[in-house]
């Protein structure tokens, strides 16, 4: 079973009366997924980004849930986009729980969890974590990647290159000044071409396109 950590706690402690129904686990390392399974509970997990042996999927699992339980995302723009998508599976009155790390930003969550969730109260404060829940109000959730897809065009080396950005993602959809530094000197190399690149895990695919200006040949 994986290590608890300090804000995870929180959430584990409360659960006594909430083991009922279906539940979508958002953003988890393993801990609260496997606690709420091993206490009878039916659990789907979602993670957004791949972390050893779990998947990452850009979507939640389809389907309703009565309860989810949400890691807080670093970053305002990827804890809405996750908490709409929670939203859309949720019905009308369902609860979401959010924990994370006072320094992580959960002592202003609450800030965020409107339209979607309302009534949202601090349940626990303790080791430097927080907990809170809200209930999913009435207002509407879109629930596909597409309706948070934002079509950005970058002044890149040797002109400008279209992406698409989403939620979350580096830079949220600019060009920081480390990949600008790395395309500029990517534009001195030798003649000598490059037939193949990896642009791995790099956002929305910056370095890439800018190798593919480079070298219009490779791969």
């Amino acid at each position: 079973m994986a290590r608890q950590t300090t804000s995870s706690v929180l959430f584990l402690d409360a659960l006594a009366d909430e083991l009922t129904g279906r539940w979508l686990v958002v953003g988890d390392d393993g801990t609260v997924a496997q606690a709420l399974a091993d206490r009878g509970a039916e659990v789907l997990s979602w993670n957004r980004y791949a972390s050893g042996e779990r998947p990452a999927a850009p979507m939640p699992p389809s389907g309703s849930f009565d309860r989810a339980v949400m890691a807080l995302p670093r970053g305002r723009p990827a804890f809405a986009f996750a908490l709409e998508m929670v939203a859309s599976r949720l019905p009308l009155g369902a609860p979401v729980f959010v924990y994370g790390a006072n320094d992580g930003g959960v002592k202003t969550a609450h800030k965020s969890m409107g339209p979607w969730f309302e009534d949202v109260e601090k349940l626990d404060a303790r080791k430097h974590g927080r907990l809170l829940r809200g209930l999913r109000s009435a207002a509407e959730a879109r629930g596909t990647v597409d309706a948070y897809a934002e079509s950005v065009t970058l002044e890149l080396p040797l002109g400008p290159a279209s992406f698409t950005n989403l939620p979350g993602l580096f830079a949220r959809g600019e060009l920081d000044r480390g990949t600008a530094l790395l395309l500029k000197a990517l534009q001195s190399k030798g003649e000598k071409p490059v037939r193949r690149a990896l642009d791995f895990a790099s956002g929305m695919g910056v370095l890439g396109a800018g190798v593919k200006q480079r070298w219009p040949d490779a791969v």
